[in-house]
């Protein structure tokens, strides 16, 4: 499983985030027949960290989570929870120790007038290990 599967576990068993999306937490890409709204969790880059006297290795990655909805309203309010659903988290997946998870950016709004969507986007740094 990779760190962006183990954030999908952490959104999906938000009760907030699922009361919205379901089950509709993507990571990669949006299927070709996707269900508004939904989330997107795509990696940026990642590093593995050095440590001393053999502590255990934390590894770092930047993950973008996208927001869709078919309103601006409910796009905020999705954007909204998935911020809080990942503010000062420790979750445990299985397989793995999220130490730490910060927003990098402040994000940005978008509008997709061929599809008629409202899209929230914001990167986060998550620091974890594995289990």
């Amino acid at each position: 499983m990779s760190i962006e599967a183990g954030i999908r576990a952490v959104l999906i068993a938000d009760t907030a985030v699922k009361a919205i999306v379901a089950a509709r937490v993507y990571t990669g890409y949006l299927p070709q027949s996707v269900t508004y709204p939904c989330i997107l969790i795509t990696p940026i880059t990642e590093d593995d960290n050095v440590t001393l006297n053999s502590l255990p290795a934390l590894k770092w990655h930047r993950l973008q989570i996208d927001v869709f909805a078919g309103t601006y309203a409910v796009m905020q309010d999705l954007h909204d929870k998935v911020s809080a659903a990942l503010s000062l988290k420790t979750a445990t997946p299985t397989g793995y120790a999220i130490k730490s998870i910060t927003p990098q950016t402040g994000g940005f709004y978008r509008y997709e007038p061929e599809i008629e969507i409202h899209r929230r986007s914001r990167d986060y740094g998550i620091w974890w290990q594995k289990t």
